[in-house]
């Protein structure tokens, strides 16, 4: 696809924005690998029934995964 076709994940994208970057082979597998779908399927199912989980009670979660994302590959644990 040449830069002048439009991608329609494009769509709703802020000017200048880069273009998404396809995963590696080597990333699929690695998510196939940790995906679990009756442990996605049960939570979907508790989200349903009114018991997930609120943004208070995770948040610190995703912070902590934000931070080590922003650090230099090297010092990630």
């Amino acid at each position: 696809m040449n830069s002048d076709q439009n991608d329609p994940s494009d769509d709703g994208a802020p000017p200048g924005a880069p273009r998404p970057i396809a995963p590696t082979p080597e990333v699929i597998a690695m998510v196939l690998r940790e995906f679990n779908e009756e442990e996605v399927l049960a939570e979907i199912r508790e989200i349903e029934n009114g018991g997930g989980r609120k943004l208070e009670e995770f948040i610190g979660e995703l912070e902590e995964l934000a931070r080590q994302m922003s650090e230099p590959t090297g010092s990630r644990g």
